[in-house]
């Protein structure tokens, strides 16, 4: 089938890490890294978007390490 999409062997209902063989200690362990690791990347993208737009409502800390860093 040069060319075209091959039909699935195997369609996932439910839970993907289970599917996949996990136990279901291991799937909750891994499923809390992926939400917490999620929720990181969501607040970090705010925060460097604030940075980046100039935003008055930076820390002072932040406001004097880029001061630092041009005098440097």
């Amino acid at each position: 089938m040069a060319g075209g999409r091959s039909k699935p062997t195997h369609v996932t209902r439910g839970n993907v890490l289970d599917d996949l063989g996990f136990s279901p200690e291991q799937a909750t362990a891994l499923k809390f890294k992926a939400d917490l690791y999620q929720a990181i990347l969501k607040h970090a993208r705010k925060v460097f978007a604030k940075a980046i737009a100039g935003d008055p409502g930076r820390t002072s800390a932040a406001r004097e390490r880029t001061a630092q860093r041009e005098n440097c």
